[in-house]
């Protein structure tokens, strides 16, 4: 299938209308979870296609000069290694369809999430410094999204009256 036909079918099914994807007799829900799983996988197979050679360059320069952890080390080190991948993209391809789901705005705030439970985490757990002017610039980003938030929530309850 070409670029121009698939974005064809993408906006065919954005519209309601059904598509050649999968089974035509299954019904919309389902096409619609199987088309962002293809999505999600074709860009993957593209970002790794594009990485790839300058990865495998990498590894065979390591591998010459003895430096390979995965050629020289032991057998956990290289099972470990091998399921870095699995352990990396599962998550992604989750984040990517679970990210579908929701909107923009409400991604971008969550995106905000896991940042500050890292600072916090390591402010709180480990102690890491954390100058003044950056717990300043902190606070200012979160007023920030507080009003952003609050914005959104007065206009959806002004919109329902």
């Amino acid at each position: 299938m070409h670029l121009a036909e698939a974005v064809q079918e993408i906006v065919q099914l954005g519209n309601g209308g059904s598509t050649s994807f999968g089974d035509a007799d299954a019904p919309l829900g389902i096409q619609n979870l199987w088309m962002t799983a293809l999505l999600e996988i074709e860009g993957l197979a593209v970002e790794t296609t594009l990485l790839f050679p300058f990865a495998l360059s990498y590894l065979l320069w390591l591998a010459a000069h003895h430096e390979s952890a995965f050629v020289a080390g032991p057998a956990s080190t290289q099972w470990l290694l091998v399921a870095a991948g699995p352990v990396t993209a599962i998550p992604l391809l989750l984040f990517a369809a679970g990210a579908r789901r929701i909107p923009f705005a409400t991604l971008g705030v969550l995106q905000y999430a896991a940042p500050t439970l890292q600072l916090l985490l390591g402010v709180w757990i480990y102690h890491e410094p954390f100058a003044a002017a950056k717990l300043i610039g902190y606070v200012a980003i979160w007023i920030a999204l507080i009003i952003f938030t609050g914005e959104g929530l007065w206009s959806a309850l002004r919109s329902r009256q």
